[in-house]
């Protein structure tokens, strides 16, 4: 196996702007793969990878990282255990993954990120904003993120505090403007009502007109709904029915 200094290395990786960074030296197998043992960082692009050790192999474009990594691109800033990427068309796979994704802060056991960018996700769960934060969180079996439209799964659980409180077998949020689907599930306490969960559905009919179902149940009182119907058939017109 034939070591090189990393002097050498680099003029290697400064084509179609990746570069490889190593803490330690790095070594070449006769087949051409790269191997850095200590603190790398990889960039390519838009794409940057630091982890405990990189491999590389030129001829096919693709990267291997463990066992502690960090992949930024963009709004997608995750760490996990290994990272199997393509670089060049920026598809690949990361295990016990966490971090963020199309603002959602998700942990998941196993994620696979296709050429368009959108993430297939399995044994995931998501919240709001990091550190455990906010109380609540969507579990999911299989989820899929797609940047800029929607965050979709299958066998979505809400929970509050840990506690199962809902459980919706197909589950979407949309991230464009005024798209039909599903919101984020509430709940609440009232002393002559009891604990609440809350659901509703965004119906968007057309630009002029949408509409809001809202279901909720009451420990101490059963359920309750609402229907909320708002429309601008005209500049100077408005209609707003409960």
């Amino acid at each position: 196996m034939l070591v090189l200094s990393l002097a050498i290395l680099l003029p290697l990786f400064q084509q179609d702007n990746a570069l490889i960074q190593c803490g330690s030296q790095i070594s070449q197998s006769a087949e051409g793969v790269l191997r850095c043992e200590r603190a790398a960082v990889v960039t390519y692009q838009d794409i940057r990878v630091e982890a405990d050790w990189v491999q590389f192999d030129p001829a096919t474009s693709q990267l291997t990282a463990g066992d502690q990594v960090r992949f930024v691109r963009g709004d997608e800033r995750l760490t996990g255990g290994e990272l199997s990427l393509n670089v060049k068309d920026k598809t690949g796979s990361l295990t016990d993954l966490s971090g963020q994704l199309e603002g959602w802060y998700v942990r998941a056991k196993n994620g696979k990120r296709l050429a368009d960018g959108k993430w297939e996700l399995t044994g995931i769960v998501g919240t709001g904003c990091e550190a455990g934060c906010p109380a609540w969180s969507l579990n999911f079996k299989e989820a899929t993120i797609v940047p800029g439209e929607r965050v979709s799964g299958k066998n979505m659980v809400f929970r509050f505090r840990a506690v199962p409180v809902l459980y919706v077998p197909a589950f979407s949020v949309p991230k464009r403007d005024r798209s039909s689907g599903f919101l984020i599930p509430s709940t609440s306490t009232s002393t002559t009502k009891g604990r609440s969960v809350r659901e509703s559905y965004f119906w968007a009919i057309n630009r002029s007109y949408d509409a809001t179902l809202t279901g909720e149940y009451f420990t101490k009182r059963g359920p309750a709904g609402t229907i909320d119907f708002r429309g601008v058939p005209k500049p100077d017109a408005r209609i707003d029915v409960s």
